[in-house]
């Protein structure tokens, strides 16, 4: 197995769009985990539906077809201690 971390902090799903086909699909990844959550603000979520959309529409049509595994991240119910 063959691990490649192309995680960035702190960058949003248009920037992870942007940067996959060098950061993640040159590597031919088995399973990929994608998870911008807490990078991607409300104020931006029309373009992070359609960011989202693209990284796992360019991940379909890869002649390997990886496993997806999408992470989201909330905080709605959240109680400090």
């Amino acid at each position: 197995m063959n691990y490649v971390n192309a995680g960035l902090s702190g960058t949003p799903s248009l920037l992870g769009l942007i940067r996959s086909d060098r950061d993640i699909f040159e590597a031919k990844p088995d399973v990929v985990f994608i998870e911008f959550a807490v990078n991607d603000s409300d104020s931006l979520s029309a373009n992070r539906a359609k960011s989202m959309e693209g990284i796992i529409r360019k991940l379909m049509n890869l002649k390997h077809q990886p496993m997806i595994v999408l992470l989201d991240v909330t905080t709605a119910g959240y109680q400090s201690m």
